[in-house]
């Protein structure tokens, strides 16, 4: 059986190309919002794996390999993005170059060489390691495959996708895909899968043909939403103290479980108040943040994906981030808040055109360069239909990657089970909260669901929670009156610009061990806080530092001398 291909059409945006080696020909297009937002993150962070999506399952049983590898090569062939990389043009934009289909890679490494009790660490660490290694989007598709064989019988499947080619419910997309390829391949069948509808470049060329005006109205929606959000203080949820990534990552999760008593009681609360179970988890996670950092204005990030229904066959990136806005009074009862939050909630969705990365962007160019607690919080909750692979004639268990990356510093990922009961992960970066803290707010957030599905209607105030204390402490910066170099140590003395930005860095990366070669990137920079630190010189130097400048030389001395050449310009 050959790939199947559905003659994806060339939008206008699209070029005709030629890929570096001269080999077969490929087409650009512009990135979709979503995509840009993505590639702004990881072009601050180059090296970094916290895009990276990895799975892996057991199979147990005699699997095809042949069938297993013709199967992802049929669905690569099918959907473009999954075989399109992202060349830089002219030192500066991205663009997506779609390349033709062609046989897909499926590496397997034999571990029947090691003693039978050694196995599954090997390829625990295997896996860890490959979870971990970054994608070059310049020249490499953002997709990866990997077998392992552990027994006669028994292998492990491990796919990889950078975020920005799949999102959740691609992820479900793929495995069904690959469950009816597989067997069609395996018995000499033709594909059960009708032709694709549209491409991604469709979707993209939509997106690019929306009314300039309606994206000005939804930005202008969230500047009134998130009017002095930048002006609020941070939780302290951004890494104070800098230190080396531990080798399973900056993250850990605890797992969680919800009974289904609670579940049902949810269901039906939400049920009653016309909302969704999204919305009073989403409304119970802001509860808890509330009594643990004592604030009464909380902002709970949350993904959303709205596909037109030309595009919910296609796989790729269809998400943007909504900043959901809580404000707590006195007298609230969790009803009260869950009647808020299906408001805020709906309007945010009727306002969800305007691109995440612009409405940062946005909030801090009219705040001096503040974001507030705006990038610290997220909540996604998985209500699509989910669909497992299944091979047949093998038995498929879950196999776990250990290794966690995140992009916030605190994430809350929760789903249905089949059961309709509720489940789900905290994630925490472990450089900011310490096991015992993350292990106490997921109790506390176990503990409000209970109570708000027994009795919504008791005062938020008068709830009786064991909740870690996340009330900011007072952090010590350094005062840019004082010469921040040693000077006993001959360290050459900063010039005054050097000084001003050392203060400025100061304050964004939450440390006062900054070297005048220290990279902004390397000490916890990325895209967000690039674009807050060039609204700061903005105000503090009355010049225009371009964002590319910044990347050309990241180090403390290399953007103060950008910026003294643009004074002097």
């Amino acid at each position: 059986m050959t790939p199947i291909e559905n003659g994806p059409t060339m939008d206008l945006d699209e070029q005709p190309g030629r890929a570096a080696s001269g080999g077969d020909a490929f087409r650009t297009r512009p990135l979709s919002p979503g995509q840009h937002g993505i590639a702004l993150q990881q072009r601050a962070a180059p090296g970094s794996p916290i895009f990276n999506v990895p799975a892996a399952l057991k199979l147990t049983g005699p699997l095809d390999q042949a069938a297993l590898r013709r199967s992802i090569t049929d669905i690569v062939a099918r959907h473009d993005v999954l075989r399109t990389t992202f060349p830089v043009l002219d030192g500066e934009n991205v663009t997506q170059a779609v390349h033709p289909p062609c046989p897909v890679d499926l590496p397997v490494h034999d571990l029947r060489h090691l003693p039978s009790a050694e196995r599954d660490s090997a390829a625990s660490a295997i896996l860890n390691a490959a979870a971990a290694v970054p994608f070059d989007l310049r020249s490499e598709p953002g997709l990866r495959c990997l077998l392992l064989t552990v027994a006669d019988q028994q292998q492990i499947f491990f796919w990889m996708t950078h975020h920005i080619i799949c999102d959740g419910w691609s992820k479900s997309l793929f495995a069904s895909e690959l469950s009816q390829l597989y067997a069609a391949h395996r018995f000499g069948r033709p594909s059960p899968l009708p032709a694709l509808p549209a491409t991604y470049g469709d979707f993209v060329t939509w997106q690019r043909a929306l009314d300039p005006a309606v994206l000005s109205s939804h930005l202008a929606y969230w500047e009134t939403q998130l009017h002095g959000v930048g002006d609020l203080p941070e939780l302290p949820l951004t890494p104070r103290i800098r230190r080396p990534a531990a080798t399973g990552g900056l993250g850990a999760g605890i797992e969680l479980a919800i009974g289904a008593t609670t579940s049902r009681a949810l269901t039906a609360l939400a049920r009653h108040e016309r909302a969704t179970v999204f919305m009073a988890l989403h409304a119970a996670l802001a509860a808890v943040i509330r009594h643990a950092g004592g604030q009464s204005d909380v902002i709970v990030n949350t993904p959303y994906g709205e596909r037109p229904p030309d595009f919910e066959s296609l796989i790729g990136f269809f998400v943007n981030v909504l900043p959901l806005r809580f404000r707590f009074t006195d007298t609230m009862t969790f009803r009260d808040l869950l009647r808020q939050t299906r408001s805020t909630a709906l309007d945010a969705y009727d306002h969800s055109q305007a691109p995440y990365h612009q409405v940062v962007q946005r909030l801090a160019q009219h705040h001096a360069g503040r974001i507030g607690p705006l990038p610290q919080i997220s909540l996604a909750f998985a209500n699509l239909p989910y669909q497992d692979v299944e091979l047949d004639g093998v038995r498929i268990e879950r196999f776990p990657i250990d290794r966690v990356d995140i992009r916030y510093p605190l994430e809350l990922h929760l789903w249905s089970d089949d059961d309709g009961t509720l489940a789900g992960r905290l994630l925490y970066r472990t450089d900011t909260i310490d096991a015992q803290t993350a292990h106490d707010l997921a109790c506390a957030y176990h503990d409000v669901l209970r109570l708000v599905s027994a009795d919504p209607d008791l005062p938020i105030r008068d709830w009786a929670l064991p909740v870690p204390d996340f009330r900011p402490s007072p952090v010590r910066l350094p005062s840019v009156d004082a010469a921040p170099a040693d000077q006993s140590s001959g360290s050459p003395a900063m010039s005054a610009t050097e000084e001003a930005l050392y203060g400025i860095w100061a304050g964004l990366l939450h440390t006062d061990d900054i070297e005048p070669s220290a990279s902004f990137l390397h000490l916890g920079g990325h895209s967000l806080l690039v674009a807050l630190m060039v609204a700061q010189v903005r105000e503090t130097f009355a010049v225009e530092l371009p964002v590319p400048s910044v990347y050309e030389d990241p180090t403390l001395k290399g953007v103060a001398a950008a910026i003294d050449t643009r004074t002097r310009q």
